[in-house]
């Protein structure tokens, strides 16, 4: 703010003093989202899918017990969540370079769908118990893909006499 003193503009000594975070950059919720979000936007892709697998679980979880109880709606709610979840990663492959895995992961996904459609016709636990374990194989499958340590050559450089007895490197791949 702006003050007008003796026609020259000051601002008024209040302005001067630092500024406290808003009480939303105080939230612990608000923070805890800013931290997730940082850590899903420097994410590999294999933890991101990942991430997805234990998201798309918990929703299966949750349709679990919603169809244990009766509660209709709110298991169509989590096994749509579910489903979503699936349908997204499986829009994702690229069948084209992911040969033989990629195909196999689109047969896997396709699968997972029709149960869940299934298990929410038929209200059956026993259905969504087996999403729950085949996506928790997945999800197992990528996390240790994502933590593993980067490749490296599988054999290092080796020198070789060439014939004039001058060393030089070749590199076999």
């Amino acid at each position: 703010r702006l003050r007008t003193v003796t026609g020259v503009q000051t601002c008024a000594p209040s302005d001067l003093r630092p500024s406290l975070p808003r009480s939303r950059d105080m939230n612990p919720a608000h923070a805890e989202n800013l931290y997730r979000n940082a850590g899903i936007e420097t994410a590999s892709k294999a933890k991101l899918v990942q991430l997805l697998l234990a998201r798309a679980i918990g929703h299966a979880r949750e349709a679990h017990g919603h169809c244990l109880a009766g509660r209709i709606e709110e298991r169509f709610r989590a096994n749509t969540d579910a489903a979503a979840i699936v349908a997204a990663l499986r829009a994702h492959l690229d069948l084209a370079q992911g040969g033989e895995i990629a195909r196999s992961l689109d047969a896997l996904y396709a699968h997972v769908s029709r149960t869940i459609l299934n298990a929410d016709l038929r209200n059956d636990a026993k259905a969504i118990d087996h999403v729950i374990a085949i996506l928790s194989d997945m999800e197992q499958a990528w996390a240790a893909l994502a933590n593993a340590p980067p490749a490296r050559l599988a054999t290092p450089p080796v020198a070789e006499q060439a014939r004039d007895d001058n060393p030089r490197l070749s590199l076999r791949l």
